[in-house]
């Protein structure tokens, strides 16, 4: 057998196949019971593998303390501790081969002994390292929250932590709502924190949606995976008026036939307009408002015979003046064009300014307050456009009934 080892080698240095004697003399000295022999692995290698390719082998390091790459809590005393730490941390443990033993069913042997080079120069370097990797995490369940709103399915996973009976979960997906809890398995509790980010809702109707799942949440009428809570958010909770107001909003989308895209702040004006709108095109009715009076209030006419003819009349008593106007106003980020028909009361007539002397054709008139307060009253209905302002006159001709409708108007609710 030893005669034939030159054979091995060719002229040129180049390994061979390792002889089938080569092979059975490693493995003349391995105990039966372990299982195990050297086989051909190329390169002119041979390496200790399971014996008759047994589906399992029992394999164990024993590792020196002062070997490993870094350090570990002192609670750790067993295997299983190392191995419970390693992955609940999700980190990679090296250590040194120097020295360091491995069992291979019940068989010591040095860990340089593993893989042999017999026909060449080359030896399997008894100082490296090995690193033990830890399995993932296995992908998890959705956290179920469950309202009469909706029942939200949020995505998770597990994030590595050093502490032990606990699990941490995470949120992964992109939404308003995102969430870290803490399961600790010793006490059974469930606990974390919420975050709500309500300028990643998509739409006013979403958004409407998240703060009724938020009341809830807070009243304590939703639950966690069938188990009801009370969730302790940092803002007050939200008002139900400001909610049924949205839901108004959102039947003006409809109505107008457009987008509030700018829905998280509202201007004093933008709710001001908004009230008009609903008032109007929702519930078909007019409102009344209050106008201050001023030097340069009041209305331009062509013929100026008209201011002489009116002065000393009461406006909405004496006489009835409508006059209409085709606005358009930005609201929520929503270009809105709108026809507003306006009935004016309680005012009367003041001095005449003629605007063009030379012509005398056109002549400003100055308005003032029939009482002695600082305002009179205009009462106002909105139309989506011009068209259904025609076809509202046509069914509402000009009538004492008809202006008391406007007289008698509500107020807005600011």
């Amino acid at each position: 057998m030893i005669a034939n080892f030159k054979k091995t080698v060719d002229s040129k240095g180049k390994a061979n196949p390792i002889a089938k004697e080569i092979l059975n003399a490693y493995n003349s000295q391995l105990p039966e019971t372990a299982d195990v022999e050297y086989v051909n692995i190329g390169d002119g290698a041979c390496a200790l593998v399971p014996r008759k390719r047994l589906p399992q082998m029992a394999v164990s390091f024993n590792i020196p303390a002062a070997t490993l790459s870094e350090s570990l809590p002192d609670d750790i005393k067993t295997k299983e501790d190392l191995l419970d730490y390693i992955y609940r941390t999700q980190r990679s443990i090296s250590f040194d081969t120097e020295g360091c033993q491995i069992t291979i069913n019940g068989y010591s042997i040095d860990i340089s002994d593993m893989v042999k080079f017999p026909t060449t120069s080359v030896s399997f370097k008894k100082k490296g390292s090995i690193t033990i990797e830890p399995p993932a995490f296995p992908p998890c369940n959705p956290l179920v929250i469950e309202t009469s709103v909706q029942t939200l399915f949020l995505n998770q996973h597990r994030i590595p932590d050093e502490r032990k009976d606990v699990v941490v979960l995470e949120s992964t997906d992109e939404s308003w709502i995102s969430f870290k809890l803490e399961v600790n398995n010793s006490k059974g509790m469930l606990s974390g924190k919420f975050n709500i980010n309500c300028s990643k809702c998509e739409n006013l109707q979403e958004y409407i949606t998240v703060l009724k799942i938020l009341n809830e949440l807070a009243d304590g009428r939703g639950s966690i995976y069938g188990e009801k809570v009370k969730v302790h958010f940092n803002a007050p909770r939200i008002d139900d008026r400001f909610i049924n107001f949205l839901e108004r909003v959102r039947q003006l989308e409809d109505c107008l036939q457009v987008k509030f895209t700018s829905f998280l702040t509202i201007s004093l004006q933008e709710y001001v307009t908004l009230v008009k709108l609903i008032r109007c095109l929702l519930d078909k009715k007019p409102f009344r408002e209050k106008v201050n009076s001023g030097p340069s209030v009041g209305f331009h006419f062509e013929d100026s015979t008209i201011a002489e003819k009116l002065r000393g009349k009461e406006l909405g008593r004496d006489v009835a003046f409508t006059f209409t106007q085709s606005k358009c106003e930005k609201v929520l980020g929503a270009q809105i064009s709108f026809y507003q028909f306006s009935c004016l009361f309680d005012a009367k007539l003041s001095d005449a300014v003629i605007e063009d002397q030379s012509e005398a054709s056109s002549v400003f008139v100055n308005i003032l307050p029939a009482d002695d307060t600082e305002y009179f009253i205009m009462s106002s209905m909105i139309f989506k456009n011009e068209h259904e302002f025609e076809a509202y006159q046509k069914n509402h001709s000009p009538s004492p009934a008809f202006f008391n409708s406007f007289l008698n108007a509500d107020d807005l609710s600011i």
